[in-house]
Order: C-alpha cells, then sequence, then structure tokens
C-alpha cells in the first residue's frame, strides 16, 4: 500500500507539473520540450503556434538540436564543453547590450541644442558638400497651341544675332516661363524645375552642350546649354539640421556605452548573493 501511495503521489507531480507548462510536445533522451516553453520559443523566432506547419518545423528543428548536442557531447566531449563556453559568452553579450539599451535609454541627455548643432555644422561642413551643375543656358517655355512654335524650334539653336532677336521677341509675346543670360552662370537645377525631363537626359545634354525639346500638358520646353562647370555648394544647415542631431546622440550613446560596463555590473552584483570560493 506504502509503494502504491508513493506511486500515486509522484504521478499527481508529474501531472501538476505537466500542466504548468502545457502539453508536452517531444523527449529526447532526458529533454522534455513542453507547450507553453515551445510557444515562447516559436514566437522568439517569428513563428506563430497557430500555424500547423510552423510547429511542425520547430518541433522537428527541436528534436535535430538536441540529437545533435546529445551526439556531441558524447562523441567530442571537449569540442562541446567549448562550443557551450562559446554560446554561453554569446548569450552575455547579447543580453548585456539589452542592459546597456536600457541604460542608454534612461541616462541619454537628449537635449541637443542648436548652437551644438552649429559648431558640429561648422567643423565638419566638408562633409555636407555637394556637387552640382551651374550652366549658361536658354529655357523658353510656351503653350503648344499658339503658332510660333516652328519658328521658335529654329531660332532656340541660337546660330546667329537674328535667331537671339527672334527668341526675345517670342518669348516676350507668348513664354510662360524664360531664361537668357549668356554670361551669367545659373543651378542647373533650379533652371528645369518644372521641365520633364529625366536625370540621365539631365547629364547627357549638360556634358554634351546639347539641347532639347520637352513636351507635357500642353506645354513645350525648349532647352540650350551653352557651356557648364561644376561648382561645389554647401547643403542648408536646416536640410541637416536633424542628421547632425542624430550624430550627435549617437556619439553620447557610444560613450556612455564604452564607460557604463562597469558600472552595470556593480549595480546588478548588488541585487543578487554571491558566493566566490577563488
Amino acid at each position: 500500500m506504502k509503494k502504491a501511495v508513493i506511486f500515486v503521489s509522484l504521478l499527481l507531480v508529474f501531472t501538476a507539473c505537466t500542466t504548468e507548462r502545457g502539453e508536452l510536445w517531444a523527449e529526447v533522451n532526458n529533454h522534455a520540450l513542453y507547450e507553453y516553453d515551445a510557444e515562447e520559443m516559436m514566437l522568439a523566432k517569428q513563428l506563430s503556434p497557430e500555424n500547423e506547419a510552423h510547429v511542425t518545423q520547430f518541433v522537428d528543428d527541436w528534436i535535430a538540436m538536441q540529437l545533435v548536442n546529445d551526439e556531441t557531447a558524447e562523441l567530442y566531449p571537449d569540442t562541446y564543453r567549448a562550443n557551450s563556453t562559446k554560446a554561453d559568452v554569446t548569450l552575455y553579450q547579447l543580453n548585456l547590450f539589452e542592459l546597456e539599451n536600457d541604460y542608454i535609454r534612461t541616462h541619454l541627455d537628449s537635449t541637443v541644442t542648436t548652437d551644438e548643432i552649429m559648431d558640429y555644422y561648422r567643423k565638419n561642413r566638408d562633409n555636407y558638400l555637394n556637387q552640382s551643375f551651374i550652366v549658361k543656358a536658354l529655357y523658353i517655355k510656351i503653350p503648344d497651341s499658339i503658332d510660333a512654335v516652328k519658328q521658335i524650334e529654329k531660332a532656340f539653336l541660337l546660330k546667329n544675332d537674328k535667331d537671339r532677336a527672334e527668341i526675345s521677341k517670342y518669348a516676350n509675346l507668348y513664354a510662360t516661363n524664360f531664361y537668357f543670360e549668356e554670361e551669367k552662370w545659373i543651378f542647373f537645377e533650379d533652371l528645369v524645375r518644372d521641365v520633364p525631363i529625366t536625370d540621365g537626359t539631365k547629364e547627357r545634354m549638360i556634358i554634351k552642350k546639347d539641347h532639347g525639346i520637352f513636351t507635357d500638358n500642353g506645354n513645350v520646353y525648349f532647352l540650350n546649354i551653352l557651356d557648364y562647370r561644376i561648382k561645389n555648394t554647401t547643403a542648408p544647415l536646416e536640410v541637416e539640421k536633424e542628421t547632425i542631431r542624430k550624430i550627435i546622440l549617437k556619439r553620447r550613446s557610444n560613450e556612455l556605452r564604452k564607460q557604463m560596463n562597469q558600472t552595470i555590473i556593480d549595480e546588478i552584483k548588488s541585487k543578487h548573493i554571491i558566493n566566490r570560493h577563488h
């Protein structure tokens, strides 16, 4: 009778343990995979416990992992211990990284002043240089409904002084947008802001000092590149302000990360019982 009581007691303990951790999904040697543990691991791997295919694949993978680990431990115990140590170190580093991130969120000064942004911008101005094309060019935009389109097509090539006079006349009469300053430079992107032209065509036209006619939405655009230069320009501070703010915060974060390692360990020690015997 005593043996029966012991057996029943053990059975009740086992059943309670199983219930607390959910249904038993798989066993390999002395390793057991329970429902609740499996679901947590699946979610960590971005798998759905509601998806039968995901569950099947996860259990297959778990079984394979236990088999490989046990086989390695039996055949190559030194290698198994070394790999286990490496895994522990990796786990430590991942967990420490999370604690560092939490420390940074709590201690990082996220206020970046305008003076700090300006100072960074001045000291690193070369990082914000852009290369832009400046051109001397003729640009005229007219409605495609006017009768003078053909005459302008001939004159906008500017082969002689008569063409220049014709262009000026037609521009004054019909143009909805017009630019022609043979001795002044203008940023090419400012000139063609409204022109339906691809990036590839833009660069080809500039380098070849070419001309072109473009149409869209009832308009005709005439463009003739007479000369070009490449000019270094600095991106405006307003454009770069948010990027600079993020850079400054990233630097502060990195400095905190360098300093905080021992601080975090010391704070954790105060929360735990440590018995060191060597």
